[in-house]
C-alpha cells in the first residue's frame, strides 16, 4: 500500500465529515432464544458519531504550506444486563434497574503537517501526529465514582521528509 499524505496548496481549503445516530435508528435481535438464555434486554445504542475537519493552504505563497486535521469518534451505548450499583463502595452489588450501565469509548486524532518547497526540485516536510483511544470507559452520568477505564495513548509521531534528485558530492562539482 503506498499512502501520500495531504499537503497544503496556494488556496485555503476546508473540509468537514460529520456523522450521528442515534437509538431512533436502531434495531432489536431480541428473541425468543436469547430470553431463554437469560438475556432480558438488548443492549440500546445512545449515540454514535464520527466528526472530523481539515484544513489547508499557505504560509508563503509557492513556498511554504500547511495542512492540518483533527478527527473524533465513538459511540456510547448500553451495556445488556449490567447496571449501576446502589451500594457503590461497598463489597457487595445491588443493582438499580432503572440505570444501565453504559460504555463510552473516546477516540481522537490529530496531525499536522508543515511543507516548504526549498527550490524548484526539493521539497522537504514535517508531521506530527497525536490520538488517543479508549478501548472501554464505564461513566456514571452525574456522580464522580471511581469507574473502571482502559485508555490506550497512541504514540506521538513525528516524521521529517524531504524529497529532490540525489547527487553525489562528484556529480555536482563540490570536492570532499
Amino acid at each position: 500500500m503506498n499512502i501520500v499524505s495531504k499537503d497544503g496548496g496556494n488556496a485555503f481549503k476546508f473540509l468537514s465529515a460529520d456523522e450521528y445516530s442515534t437509538r431512533a435508528l436502531q434495531s432489536s435481535n431480541l428473541d425468543s432464544a436469547l430470553i431463554a438464555r437469560g438475556v432480558t434486554t438488548n443492549p440500546k445504542l445512545r449515540n454514535l458519531y464520527d466528526y472530523g475537519a481539515a484544513l489547508g493552504g499557505p504560509i508563503m505563497r509557492d513556498k511554504l504550506w500547511f495542512f492540518t486535521s483533527g478527527r473524533s469518534w465513538g459511540t456510547q451505548s448500553d451495556v445488556a444486563g449490567l447496571y449501576f450499583n446502589k451500594l457503590q463502595g461497598t463489597l457487595y452489588y445491588a443493582p438499580i434497574l432503572s440505570r444501565a450501565a453504559y460504555q463510552r469509548p473516546l477516540n481522537r486524532a490529530g496531525s499536522g503537517r508543515l511543507t516548504w518547497q526549498a527550490t524548484a526540485k526539493q521539497k522537504m516536510s514535517l508531521e506530527r501526529e497525536h490520538g488517543l483511544i479508549s478501548a472501554l470507559l464505564f461513566r456514571p452520568r452525574r456522580h464522580r465514582q471511581p469507574t473502571p477505564s482502559a485508555r490506550m495513548p497512541h504514540p506521538k509521531r513525528r516524521t521529517s521528509a524531504s524529497s529532490g534528485p540525489t547527487t553525489s558530492c562528484k556529480e555536482a562539482g563540490t570536492p570532499r
